[in-house]
């Protein structure tokens, strides 16, 4: 037997639907297209960066500051990696900024005020970049206070002590945030410029004291921690070590005077065994 194939040609109706499923077709994916790419959150953080640079430079700094910190809130997901040092930067300089220079000591409170509001700032603010800028400043507003008075280098380690207690760390900044966007430690707790500043003041400070307040200086010269530290600190002690009830008021510098000199050195000895016979 045979078979017989043919095409049969479509109705004018069966084509007009076939093409106006393909048309209904190409049209959802066109307007699927076009709502991912305008819900695009990148596309979104992009425009709103664009829009708040521009609506900033006519505002005050307070308002611009708000600006910048909406912006970092609402984008700060989908910020690409300069938009977010764009934002974090110009949250810190308006920060900085709002605290006129050059120092004083009578004004160290502001730095404070400053710091505080710093470290109340969205977490894209607290990348290295932006650290640096704060390190640079609050180094430069140190060296407008000086050490040349007592008052002056109490106020310029005020302020570094307040910096040093900005660490991410110890304000409450996730370090996992650190970790994701590869800021890595915070430089107010690694950066040596300032653990040499802190220390240089804490010997300006006890050389200060040493005459008239023995005991207020060994502290800050434990703190200064470097040789020529160590030596002043060792010869104060060597001086105390004759009274006991003296020698145990400072005995926490003298612990660690005993554990950084080595022994079979001068005064180190001394002021061991005086330790000792004020411990027993």
């Amino acid at each position: 037997s045979y078979s017989f194939l043919a095409r049969e040609q479509l109705s004018g109706f069966a084509r007009g639907y076939r093409w106006a499923v393909a048309g209904v077709s190409a049209l959802w994916l066109a307007v699927a297209g076009g709502q991912s790419y305008l819900a695009d959150p990148h596309r979104l953080a992009g425009n709103a960066v664009e829009e708040t640079q521009g609506e900033v430079a006519s505002m005050e700094p307070a308002r611009a500051l708000e600006a910048w910190q909406s912006l970092a809130n609402s984008h700060g997901y989908a910020l690409s990696s300069a938009q977010r040092d764009t934002a974090g930067r110009e949250m810190v300089r308006l920060v900085l900024d709002a605290v006129p220079s050059p120092m004083t000591a009578a004004r160290v409170g502001e730095v404070e005020t400053a710091l505080a509001r710093y470290r109340a700032l969205p977490e894209l603010a607290h990348g290295t970049a932006q650290e640096r800028a704060v390190l640079d400043r609050m180094l430069a507003w140190q060296a407008d206070v000086g050490a040349a008075s007592h008052d002056a280098a109490i106020a310029s380690l005020r302020m570094l002590d307040a910096l040093s207690a900005t660490d991410p760390s110890s304000s409450g900044v996730d370090a996992t945030l650190r970790d994701l966007y590869g800021t890595g430690p915070s430089l107010f707790a690694s950066a040596p410029e300032l653990a040499e500043r802190r220390a240089s003041l804490h010997r300006a400070i006890a050389e200060q004291l040493a005459a008239e307040w023995p005991l207020e200086a060994v502290d800050h010269w434990s703190e200064a921690g470097d040789a020529a530290s160590m030596e002043r600190l060792g010869q104060t002690l060597a001086e105390l070590s004759g009274s006991r009830s003296l020698l145990l008021e400072v005995e926490a510098p003298a612990l660690r005077y005993l554990e950084v000199v080595g022994a079979g050195s001068s005064p180190r000895d001394e002021v061991a065994l005086a330790l000792d016979a004020a411990r027993t």
